[in-house]
């Protein structure tokens, strides 16, 4: 349904330009990513249930080397006191900093064991522009599919296949103790003016039977954003997830705002 009004491409001549650009924009705006924490807000339903509602602060670390860019994305539940292996850990230390990574693997845990909902279904969707950065281009087979416009704005369409055999780190699904390695495939739509994406949606590339899982589709819009001392960036704003686990259906909606830096302050004590 989304692909409504599309001006269908005639051929393929150019879609290595198209790349081209999307992979420099995508690798331009990922190494001016700073650490960044924002608010988010999670709604769950199950089937045709009632959605339930839970808010966390949302990390995103970005590492840079000489050669590439990596973010982490961690959740944390700052209105819920966590403790762990007799460590008490008080949430709003995290926003002032003075958190070890390790425990900020260990905080994102426990905000999902900690709160009374279910735990969100998944997390990274800042990575999501990663199917295109250049040193990933050979993981996946790309076909363009034409010119859409979209809320008054025009944009190419690429569909992408990640090659299983080709891809150096997949996705993980972490399921009862097992952690299976995801593959997808999906749509991005381009703003013509910007090689921006401003919208992607991915799907499995096939259903994984070891855990019943038939679905896993995700949309997500990307937005301007504009955080103090940086350039514009371009983050995600919303995500839809529609999941089917043995023929159940699960939704969740994730809404993203007032996204800041995050910075890391050390405080010596003699």
């Amino acid at each position: 349904p989304e692909l409504q009004g599309l001006d269908p491409a005639k051929d393929q001549e150019e879609l290595p330009a198209l790349l081209d650009k999307v992979g420099a924009t995508a690798e331009a705006l990922f190494h001016k990513m700073p650490n960044l924490i924002a608010h988010e807000e999670v709604l769950q339903a199950r089937g045709n249930a009632k959605p339930t509602r839970q808010t966390f602060e949302y990390l995103i670390l970005s590492h840079h080397t000489e050669k590439d860019v990596t973010l982490d994305e961690y959740r944390v539940d700052l209105h819920t006191a966590t403790q762990t292996s007799g460590d008490s850990y008080n949430p709003a230390a995290v926003i002032s900093g003075g958190v070890s990574l390790a425990d900020l693997e260990r905080l994102n845990i426990e905000a999902n064991t900690h709160n009374k909902a279910a735990l969100p279904l998944s997390q990274g969707f800042a990575n999501g522009w990663v199917y295109f950065y250049p040193s990933n281009r050979s993981q996946a087979a790309f076909r363009y599919l034409g010119r859409q416009r979209v809320n008054g704005h025009n944009n190419f369409v690429i569909a992408f296949a990640q090659v299983p055999a080709s891809v150096q780190s997949p996705g993980e699904l972490r399921f009862e103790g097992q952690t299976l390695p995801i593959y997808y495939q999906g749509i991005a739509w381009v703003e013509e003016s910007n090689f921006h994406i401003v919208r992607l949606r991915t799907d499995l590339l096939a259903p994984i039977p070891a855990v019943h899982l038939q679905r896993l589709t995700a949309a997500i819009d990307f937005g301007v954003t504009q955080v103090a001392q940086t350039e514009p960036l371009w983050l995600p704003q919303k995500v839809v997830i529609n999941v089917d686990v043995s023929g159940q259906m699960f939704r969740e909606q994730h809404l993203y705002s007032g996204y800041r830096t995050y910075l890391v302050k050390t405080k010596l004590i003699y």
